[in-house]
């Protein structure tokens, strides 16, 4: 594949393919179900906000990995976290997601992370 062909043609075969994509999603119905791992149905919208945190963790991953900082637009940023504070909420509740978010003597689950 492209990455055979050095660091320039994996870069051209991906911006090929973010191209295609903003493209596709462009057409795509409203509320597309996507089937994921474990037979779980999510909406499309869903589902790319879930690849979105997934980008956002691992793009800081790499990045510590090498001693720098990632770079992202601040929307995936913010989709990113209010995705995981949205899992912590499902998981823990709205009032131990609160006390975890404000008050660190009146935490008393490991509320984060939740990955």
């Amino acid at each position: 594949g492209a990455c055979r062909r050095g660091q320039d043609a994996l870069l051209s075969a991906f911006d090929q393919a973010a191209v295609q994509l903003s493209q596709r999603l462009l057409h795509e119905p409203a509320g597309r179900a996507v089937q994921v791992t474990g037979g779980l149905t999510l909406s499309l919208d869903e589902y790319l906000r879930t690849r979105m945190a997934e980008l956002a963790v691992h793009a800081d991953d790499l990045a510590v990995s090498i001693g720098a900082e990632a770079s992202l637009p601040r929307e995936t940023w913010g989709e990113a976290i209010q995705m995981l504070v949205d899992l912590a909420r499902l998981r823990h509740g709205d009032v131990a997601v609160l006390r975890a978010l404000a008050r660190r003597e009146r935490v008393t689950d490991a509320v984060f992370p939740v990955l």
